[in-house]
């Protein structure tokens, strides 16, 4: 009898967690992390990473108990310039051949009013610094295409690249702050693969940023 006492009672803590955690995983073909650099001190450079995964352990009774984890693919940069996205890849700025991946791991989230504050380690060319990110839960929303719930979300930081040993060129012609923004669709069903058209570093298909 006491032993079915101590049962119930450890699974009355256990039920609630579980009925409001859940891991998702990143939809790559409604997902985005792109970036905004200055050239000259004036004219603002959109880029994005075409390859990219990630997941959320999302626990929707408290947020401020969720991790995110995402890792990308720095060879698939694109601001749709070949020579540009070429010299990007090198070892002046990424070196995506030594160093392939960017990675972040959140360490803790934060309510701030009514969205959060989102902190975690950013890794680049195998530096890691603490950045935040501004973050925002925009709900879930029902798929009907892919017949699965989506959780939408959306952050957005501003690093300086000499933090993480991206050195090349003097700041009167490329500028050391970079806005990274994340719009993310996360669902239960892990995808296969990213989108076709995002497996092609350099590529400059429809819809990729400008010039």
């Amino acid at each position: 009898m006491k032993k079915n006492i101590v049962l119930i009672t450890v699974l009355s803590f256990l039920l609630p967690q579980a009925a409001f955690s859940a891991m998702l995983y990143f939809d790559p073909n409604h997902s985005s992390v792109v970036f905004e650099a200055t050239h000259l001190g004036l004219t603002k450079i959109p880029g994005k990473f075409g390859v990219f995964e990630g997941s959320i352990d999302l626990n929707e009774k408290d947020p401020t108990k969720s991790k995110i984890d995402f890792t990308v693919d720095v060879s698939s940069i694109n601001t749709n310039v070949q020579q540009r996205d070429d010299h990007l890849r090198s070892p002046d700025f990424f070196d995506a051949k030594k160093y392939p991946k960017a990675t972040f791991k959140s360490t803790s989230i934060k309510k701030a009013g009514k969205n959060y504050k989102l902190e975690g380690d950013l890794t680049i060319r195998d530096v890691t610094k603490k950045v935040v990110f501004d973050s925002q839960s925009l709900g879930k929303v029902a798929d009907p295409v892919m017949k699965t719930d989506k959780y939408v979300f959306y952050g957005k930081t501003q690093i300086n690249r000499k933090d993480f040993g991206v050195n090349y060129g003097p700041n009167e012609i490329v500028g050391d702050k970079v806005m990274l923004v994340v719009s993310l669709e996360a669902m239960p069903n892990k995808p296969e693969q990213p989108a076709p058209n995002q497996a092609q570093p350099g590529s400059t298909s429809g819809g990729q940023p400008g010039k």
